[in-house]
């Protein structure tokens, strides 16, 4: 390695050197007919960086240095974002399968509404019988679909065991309180392997947000979410405390009590907590309310890694922590 030292002896002439328009007509005519290319497929996307970009960028000293680190950083980066999008688009593949199940029930019921079968000369009669039967299939065959993928979505992606599974019974009431990670994939880990399992869809308590995503409220309907008050989440434990508006919803498929998740942290302590585990519940008590007023088994549940599966940057905390206190997400 060689230092110069004297300063008279390197070379000025990129500061004197005039500094063009970043951007002429050519050049942008350039950019067109290599995006034009990429789309094609005839090349990479590497030519749409104009050569006079590259020639200034190059005349800058140190220059090589960033670019060479630019162009070693893209891995990292590109992993961290990985896991994250594959998620959301795994997430929407299964909102997507079952509003595809959806649209053929709904194209199914109307069909036999405008052209009955010979068997039910009454129109109305056939599509009302039609309607309910076939919804209760849909519903028990889409949730095995969605148990059946995140369960594999669990084996592939991060070997995931449960040990104890045979604690939780297979018929009547169990109330899973679990450490909320930055993104619970243990709880729907849980719910597909129990399904499976023991042919029976436990209950989720979840945050109202998730309601308002795009195409999620179906979905969180179809295999049971709730976002819980203490009351309801008692009575879906207590079948002695159901209303009729809960026993219609069970639709008596838990008749002695459901098996019922709930993470008392939530959004808080999946998006403030650090790799020591420590658990942020703040002034939530309501899983202490539903355990006295319930009056049923209690199941702790923890999951090894659990925040390791996706990292959450701490910078800038004392003022996201504010923010959310004062949202409806805190």
């Amino acid at each position: 390695m060689r230092v110069i030292l004297n300063p008279s002896a390197t070379n000025h002439k990129f500061l004197s050197a005039p500094v063009g328009p970043l951007m002429t007509h050519a050049t942008f005519q350039k950019v067109l007919l290599s995006l034009k290319s990429v789309l094609n497929g005839t090349a990479n996307w590497t030519s749409l960086i104009p050569n006079e970009w590259i020639d200034q960028a190059l005349n800058i000293p140190g220059s090589a240095y960033v670019i060479a680190f630019v162009y070693w950083l893209r891995h990292p980066v590109l992993l961290c974002f990985l896991l994250p999008t594959l998620l959301i688009v795994f997430l929407y593949c299964t909102v997507l399968v079952i509003h595809l199940c959806r649209l053929r029930y709904w194209l199914v019921r109307q069909y036999n509404r405008w052209w009955p079968s010979p068997v039910h000369t009454d129109r109305r009669h056939s599509y009302v019988s039609l309607c309910r039967a076939d919804f209760a299939s849909l519903a028990q065959l889409a949730k095995r679909v969605i148990a059946a993928i995140w369960d594999a979505h669990g084996r592939i992606f991060h070997a995931y065991e449960v040990v104890g599974m045979d604690r939780l019974p297979a018929a009547g009431p169990a109330f899973v309180v679990y450490y909320h990670g930055t993104c619970p994939f243990d709880a729907y880990y849980l719910l597909s392997r129990y399904c499976i399992e023991h042919d029976r869809f436990p209950i989720a308590v979840v945050d109202r947000f998730l309601f308002r995503l795009p195409g999620m409220k179906y979905v969180l309907d179809l295999v049971g979410a709730i976002e819980g008050t203490v009351e309801q989440c008692a009575a879906y434990l207590n079948p002695s405390m159901r209303d009729e508006r809960t026993a219609m919803r069970l639709n008596d498929d838990n008749p002695n009590g459901c098996v019922l998740l709930l993470a008392p942290g939530g959004v808080r302590e999946a998006l403030f907590a650090d790799e020591s585990y420590c658990t942020i519940w703040g002034k939530r008590y309501g899983f202490a309310k539903v355990a006295l007023l319930a009056k049923q088994p209690i199941y702790p549940m923890f999951t090894e890694n659990i925040r390791e599966s996706i990292r959450v940057m701490q910078m800038g905390k004392c003022r996201f922590t504010l923010l959310i206190s004062i949202s409806t997400l805190g």
